[in-house]
């Protein structure tokens, strides 16, 4: 996990901010149980690209294994909205 780590972040250093290297961050350390830094590294993500569907899934699936159901119910509804609006 730390090489996946590593390259990411080189990848950051060299492209500048990107929301795949930033949700990829979040995976790795979701992973390795870093919840607060995998839910900093997914919000980040989401701040570049708001309609990214992995890292809204993600960061509600942490939010509520972190205890705010409430928080993960709005995250999930922005991607169902988000899914529905790709079907289309």
């Amino acid at each position: 996990m730390r090489e996946a780590a590593e390259l990411c972040e080189t990848n950051l250093r060299q492209h500048g901010h990107s929301a795949k290297a930033f949700f990829l961050l979040g995976l790795v350390r979701d992973a390795a149980a870093d919840l607060e830094a995998a839910s900093e590294y997914y919000r980040k993500a989401l701040y570049l690209e708001p309609n990214h569907y992995e890292a809204l899934m993600h960061l509600a699936c942490l939010t509520e294994k972190t205890g705010d159901p409430a928080g993960a119910q709005v995250l999930r509804l922005r991607a169902r909205r988000l899914k529905e609006r790709s079907d289309k």
